[in-house]
């Protein structure tokens, strides 16, 4: 009596969905990021025998500046470029991932956290481009009404248009047509002070030119403040002009 051989072959039933082994991952992503590059890699795998290949896809994917690469399974890279100072600061993003097993596939949904990193792009700016001044002298270049502390001029403002910069802004005193000494500048409320009680004679005028730094890139262009220097009796000792209008200070 001859022998017989049975072989039999066991069928591995897709009873497992994916395993993601870097679930709930964080990462910081640079605006400045060329599209294209990888932002993060999906670590998972099948725990089935079968170990099947996995395919990745993103919830709401038209509305993301994310994908996942065609040649690197589970490489989620930047598809359009980043701005932090019109997208949200952070998002997050929800990923699937399913296998290819049978009778039927399975999948595994994780959500990834993604922060937009700001980068210093822009110069600081200022809230006006020039200002210009009136101050009453007296015959000599005498201001009448001068205090010990000085004479404030005003106070000079510049924004940073880059999303996390405003607070490091910083105004310096550039240069000045007058020889002394005159002026004085709070860099941090820009604040400015005419320290000097004779500045110049009447029908004279002396320019100031401030700068704004956030401490890496400086004001492209300063700004100019010009003092046009007025005989006295006109009933007002400083007045200050705007691009937006005209004020007087008695």
């Amino acid at each position: 009596m001859g022998d017989s051989k049975l072989v039999i072959n066991i069928l591995d039933y897709n009873e497992h969905s994916p395993a993601i082994l870097n679930d709930g991952a964080e990462c910081s992503i640079a605006e400045n990021l060329p599209v294209g590059s990888e932002v993060l890699q999906i670590e998972a795998r099948d725990p089935d025998f079968s170990a099947t290949r996995l395919s990745f896809s993103l919830f709401d994917e038209d509305k993301l500046p994310l994908c996942f690469s065609t040649n690197k399974p589970g490489s989620m890279i930047l598809k359009t470029p980043l701005d932090a100072e019109t997208m949200p600061m952070e998002f997050h993003v929800k990923v699937k991932v399913s296998d290819s097993g049978r009778p039927f596939s399975r999948s595994m949904m994780d959500i990834y956290l993604n922060r937009i990193i700001d980068i210093n792009e822009f110069s600081p700016v200022f809230v006006e481009k020039s200002y210009e001044a009136q101050l009453v002298v007296t015959p000599s270049g005498q201001i009448q009404t001068f205090a010990p502390s000085g004479l404030e001029l005003g106070r000079f403002f510049a924004e940073d248009l880059d999303r996390d910069g405003s607070s490091a802004v910083k105004i310096r005193l550039a240069s000045t047509t007058v020889s002394r000494p005159c002026f004085k500048l709070d860099s941090d409320t820009g604040r400015l002070q005419l320290i000097c009680s004779n500045i110049g004679l009447p029908e004279t005028s002396i320019n100031v030119n401030l700068e704004a730094t956030d401490g890496e890139l400086n004001l492209d262009q300063p700004f100019e403040l010009k003092i046009n220097l007025e005989k006295a009796g006109y009933g007002r000792v400083y007045s200050k002009s705007f691009d937006r209008g005209l004020c007087f200070l008695e």
